[in-house]
């Protein structure tokens, strides 16, 4: 499992397309022949409006883009595989999301990952539940005292 914090600030522009894992063959197989290897799981910290800048997918049957909306605590699950991307943030606020990568245990993904990314969050969950702080707060300490926008 992977997991780390996405955090956006006032005037963050949007992201570029992209999956964030691809085939596993080079390409050789298609979506549709092999089950996911790995999930996303994405946990919005504050309740998303389009101006803090959702994350925007594109259907891969009908080229539709979809920009859920999510509240503070809601969990999004996508294949690791989808297509997907920041939009803008034109809000007053920073956007912070969580998220964890859920994947098959022979998987190892070194195009995302580092060991200290890891255990980073690891860290503040553990100080979440330590000194009986949400993690919500704990993250946005952790921000402040790292002077973040």
């Amino acid at each position: 499992m992977y997991a780390g914090m996405l955090y956006a600030s006032p005037g963050a522009k949007g992201g570029k397309w992209h999956a964030d894992g691809g085939e596993l063959f080079g390409g050789a197989e298609s979506v549709d022949m092999l089950p996911p290897h790995a999930v996303a799981a994405v946990v919005s910290l504050v309740d998303m409006t389009a101006d803090l800048g959702p994350t925007e997918f594109r259907l891969r049957e009908s080229g539709e883009r979809v920009a859920p909306l999510l509240r503070a605590g809601d969990c999004l699950l996508f294949d690791y595989r989808t297509i997907h991307r920041a939009t803008p943030n034109r809000s007053a606020m920073a956007r912070p999301l969580a998220y964890c990568t859920f994947s098959r245990p022979w998987f190892v993904d070194t195009r995302n990952w580092s060991l200290d990314a890891c255990r980073c969050f690891w860290d503040v969950l553990r100080a979440a539940s330590d000194d009986g702080t949400t993690t919500g707060e704990v993250v946005r300490r952790r921000i402040d005292e790292a002077g973040a926008p």
